[in-house]
């Protein structure tokens, strides 16, 4: 009995806390009625570009009527601390790559001194739109690229927040700016690129920087006034440091910022200035800087519990890590899905390692590239050690190639074709499980050339792992003792060639993203070629009709 009557004194001071902060005269709650009761939204001319402002009027309705149709924020003298903390945040919204804009900050600053009813109660529900539109953007990312296109941004907007629940948990708060400060991401991810921000907005401010002339491939050694120009563009961004600015001979120390760049664009690092190089050096400093402000959009889309430890995977960059404490603690060069079988974004678990796999192909694989090979050469199967079942369930007959007319073939999905372990295997000597609908995992591969590729988009959609002993030792580190695995164990089993699985005691949390600008462990900031074509229709959807830079 004594815990009831505590439990629910709990609950009333909870409630208590998520009151509005002061009580108001009888005008001000007859203006604030008023105004309510008239499409405020839409009056207001509050458009979020999230949603419609009947939605909107919908979602201040429910806040209101659940606060007993009383003032949130202001009373008859003015505006309290949380009001105060929101405007302070929405000021701010740049360093986010967000515009104050977007939250009506002009509105609300113009309507920051009223005392007259008429306009505290304007001011109220301003303050509880630009709220509901700041925690959902800050929090989960903005709507309209899932809005315009949900094939490819089906990770985007998951959904807006229940509009009454973040009302009461802003209230309830004791520190408001804490409170806020707290709803965007704070891994390093985000807060790295955050920290890059302000150079770009002043370089933009600025004019960014001067463009070099297209023409033949500059070579080390060569004399042309380009080399100038080419001097001049690095100066800016700061990959040449030298104090010679007008030699139009590529020099050593020119060649040196070149590479640099080269390396930070993902371009090969050869310190040559060909059309690939002066390409990247002409994209436009307004143009890098929307490309920090959507990779920023991404990461607020996702879960801001990434797991610790986790592996992260960046599709754009070719680029795997695995992190703990918020620290990458190891990286790796990767291979991803070529254009028409691009590798997919999600979150999901590593659940277990398979050392000398399997491989099973996927019916496209089959269809396309399998059947059509046996057509022309009987012996295909053979020579690539793969055997045919007749159908996918784990009692399914092995058949024998050459009893199957191949060019007869009226539904080859019926066939399993499975590659035996062994150096031949596609999937070379491990791979790394994550069940899913798009039967993606990370792997090992018996081909290692084309890792020394700066662009290295080859696969059918799976990620190819350069270093994966390296991985499965760091993952198989996390595991309860008594199976826990060193690199000693991993290779007794690689060595021994036979197909083994060994689970995961704690499944690893494991993240496909797309990131075409991330910060790196030295801290540089790295740009990636867009080689889906990502970035261009997420800038369309975002910035549609948008003045800013």
């Amino acid at each position: 009995m004594l815990f009831g009557r505590f439990t629910t004194t709990l609950g009333l001071c909870l409630l208590l806390l998520a009151q509005p902060a002061a009580s108001a005269s009888p005008g001000l709650t007859e203006a604030l009625a008023a105004r309510l009761a008239n499409a405020p939204a839409e009056v207001l001319g509050f458009d979020s570009q999230e949603i419609s402002m009947a939605a909107e009027d919908r979602e201040l309705y429910a806040v209101y009527h659940e606060f007993a149709m009383q003032p949130l924020w202001v009373s008859d003298v003015g505006t309290g601390i949380h009001a105060r903390a929101l405007v302070d945040a929405i000021s701010d919204a740049r360093s986010h790559g967000l515009y104050p804009r977007d939250y009506h900050l002009d509105a609300l600053q113009e309507a920051w001194d009223a005392r007259q009813a008429e306009e505290l109660a304007r001011l109220d529900i301003l303050l509880t739109l630009a709220l509901l539109a700041w925690v959902n953007d800050i929090s989960n990312g903005r709507e309209q690229p899932r809005a315009s296109h949900p094939d490819l941004f089906a990770e985007a907007g998951t959904g807006r927040a229940d509009p009454v629940q973040v009302v009461r948990d802003f209230l309830a708060a004791g520190d408001p700016a804490k409170y806020l400060d707290a709803l965007h991401p704070q891994h390093y991810y985000y807060r790295n690129l955050r920290n890059a921000l302000p150079r770009y907005q002043a370089l933009v401010a600025s004019g960014g920087w001067p463009q070099v002339s297209t023409g033949a491939t500059l070579h080390p050694g060569d004399s042309d006034p380009r080399v100038a120009a080419l001097r001049r563009r690095l100066a800016v961004t700061g990959e040449y440091t030298g104090a010679e600015m007008i030699s139009e001979v590529f020099d050593p120390e020119l060649v040196e910022a070149v590479t640099r760049f080269q390396f930070y664009h993902g371009l090969a690092p050869d310190g040559v200035a060909g059309a690939q190089t002066v390409a990247a050096l002409n994209v436009s400093a307004a143009s890098r800087l929307r490309q920090i402000e959507i990779n920023m959009e991404r990461w607020r889309w996702m879960s801001h519990d990434l797991g610790n430890p986790h592996v992260m995977v960046d599709i754009a960059g070719f680029d795997v890590q695995a992190v703990l404490d918020d620290k990458p603690r190891l990286e790796m060069r990767a291979i991803v899905g070529k254009l028409h079988h691009e590798t997919p974004v999600f979150s999901d678990r590593i659940r277990y390692i398979e050392f000398n796999p399997y491989w099973n192909l996927t019916p496209s694989i089959a269809r396309h590239e399998t059947i059509p090979r046996i057509r022309k050469d009987p012996n295909y199967l053979e020579s690539k050690h793969i055997r045919v079942f007749d159908g996918w369930g784990w009692d399914a007959k092995e058949l024998d190639p050459r009893s199957v007319d191949w060019n007869n073939v009226s539904n080859p999905g019926r066939f399993k074709f499975r590659q035996d372990p062994g150096p031949w295997n596609a999937l070379g000597t491990m791979k790394f499980i994550f069940p899913n609908e798009h039967s993606v995992y990370l792997h090992d591969t018996p081909n290692h050339d084309l890792f020394a590729r700066a662009a290295r988009s080859f696969s059918h959609g799976c990620i190819r792992l350069s270093e994966p002993a390296d991985l499965a030792a760091w993952i198989l580190q996390f595991n309860d003792d008594d199976t826990r695995w060193s690199m000693e164990d991993i290779q007794a089993v690689l060595d021994s060639q036979e197909r083994t699985v060994k689970n995961l005691s704690r499944p690893m949390d494991v993240h496909l993203t797309y990131e075409t600008a991330w910060v790196d462990m030295e801290g540089a900031l790295h740009f990636a070629a867009d080689i889906y074509s990502r970035d261009q229709r997420l800038e369309q959807a975002l910035y549609a009709g948008d003045g800013a830079p």
